[in-house]
């Protein structure tokens, strides 16, 4: 619910923001730019003062050459455009314009760049590997296909209320800036009524039926509207901007919270994973949690989420590292969609050949994935189990997750079993079994960093 209002609200301000620069429009159009300063200062001190960090950082550096090339490339691209729509050389439009051509083309080469230097650092600004999660891209796609109609919606009706509609029944060009967001307040009040029901219902039934029914919605919205009078009752008008403002509604906030839901929280406990992910970056290694059902996925030609349901996606008690001294390119590439499968042995085999293929080419820091029991009579493997005290995971489930202790504690109970029934059903092995593993370490009293360096000096001294 929470990521649905938060959601929402981002979406509901840009409407808001139609009334009040219809105000200001009314007494100086100047004023509708002005506003943006206080506006933007406020929100930075208060940001500052009262925001605070309730998730994990474990210690992450800032990509200046991803940010640099993605901001420079857009803004090149965006500058081209706008030439492009400016008169040029006796034409109408600007399309053959040197400016706009060279801005363009160069914008493009510049974000081409962006995207392999992304692949290569090792804390991208776009990780390009969260893409492979079908959920996550299917969902980022929704939202921006969605955001495009909702803004070609806004700059249509404006135009037409403005320089049509309402000079049509008598109110002046000064006044219609105001009036036109007044007339579209039922779109907003959609849109602040169906995401926070949505965000509720959702965390009970599932967030598809409100993703697609809200879809839905929108799609029947604009239709009606495409057929709607030219001379249209305001009250017709009303209820379908009012429909389309419940259905995106809906859809945004349950989107937001799929989408988001589709990456992996760190909310293990034991710190296992930021561990092997400060372990991989201070070997200059990957970290290839998600990469595994990923690559299972694409080996067995099946949905992601096929994959995710049968891997062992959470590790509280254990964490096993396979380490090995080589840098690597992309392991794994897209998924291949396909159909779903019920094979508990071919998902099995499958995990353990992408393990086996990761062993012995590149190397990486793997989390879970009863690695300790597959790989164990490999000479280049290290086995490292990372533990805390119950009490310790529930602190830092609270920390990363922000979740309270109850749920905490849940999230605890639920994982660890899921992980002792997963590699007991499969393997018959014990994860709490001290010979599977080369080291243990207790974070109780280790900072999560201090962790990652006694596992790199024991790898130093192992000589693997």
């Amino acid at each position: 619910m929470a990521l649905g209002v938060n959601s929402v609200a981002a979406v509901a301000g840009s409407f808001i923001g139609l009334v009040i620069g219809g105000l200001l429009a009314s007494a100086d159009w100047h004023l509708i730019f002005l506003v943006s300063v206080p506006v933007g200062l406020f929100g930075t001190v208060w940001g500052y003062a009262r925001l605070r960090e309730v998730s994990a950082a474990p210690g992450g550096r800032m990509d200046w050459w991803g940010s640099v090339l993605f901001a420079v490339g857009l803004v090149a691209v965006l500058v081209g455009l706008t030439y492009g729509i400016q008169p040029y050389g006796g034409y109408a439009m600007g399309w053959t314009n040197p400016a706009m051509l060279g801005s363009v083309i160069g914008g493009i080469v510049i974000l081409g760049i962006f995207v392999l230097v992304e692949r290569r650092v090792a804390e991208p600004t776009l990780d390009f590997a969260l893409l492979r999660n079908r959920t996550f891209a299917g969902g980022n796609l929704a939202s921006l296909l969605s955001s495009i109609g909702r803004g070609g919606l806004l700059f249509a009706l404006i135009i037409w209320l403005q320089g049509i509609w309402l000079p049509l029944r008598g109110y002046s060009f000064e006044r219609t800036p105001l009036w036109s967001a007044i007339f579209m307040l039922p779109l907003t009040a959609g849109f602040l009524v169906a995401g926070p029901l949505a965000g509720i219902w959702s965390d009970r039934l599932g967030t598809r039926p409100f993703t697609i029914g809200g879809q839905l919605a929108g799609t029947i919205a604009f239709v009606l509207l495409a057929v709607l009078p030219v001379n249209f009752q305001y009250w017709a008008f009303a209820l379908l901007l009012l429909a389309y403002g419940l259905g995106m509604g809906a859809f945004s906030s349950s989107n937001a919270a799929e989408v988001m839901g589709a990456v992996d929280p760190a909310q293990r406990g034991s710190g296992g994973d930021q561990v092997a992910q400060r372990l991989a970056s201070q070997l200059d290694l990957p970290f290839v949690d998600r990469a595994i059902p990923a690559a299972v996925a694409e080996q067995l030609s099946v949905p992601v989420a096929s994959a995710q349901a049968r891997d062992e996606r959470r590790e509280p008690g254990a964490l096993r590292l396979l380490v090995s001294a080589a840098n690597t390119a992309p392991l794994f590439g897209l998924e291949v969609a396909g159909i779903d499968f019920d094979d508990e042995d071919q998902f099995r085999l499958a995990t353990e050949v992408e393990l086996w293929k990761l062993a012995a080419t590149s190397g990486g820091v793997i989390l879970g994935r009863v690695g300790a029991v597959i790989l164990a009579g490999h000479p280049r493997a290290l086995h490292v189990r990372v533990t805390a005290s119950r009490a310790t995971r529930c602190r830092r489930v609270h920390e990363y997750g922000g979740l309270d202790e109850p749920a905490a504690l849940r999230l605890i109970d639920r994982t660890d079993r899921a992980r002792a029934e997963y590699a007991h059903h499969l393997y018959g092995a014990d994860l709490s079994d001290p010979d599977l593993y080369d080291l243990i370490v207790a974070t109780d009293k280790l900072s999560l960093g201090d962790a990652a360096e006694v596992v790199t000096a024991f790898l130093a001294v192992s000589r693997l």
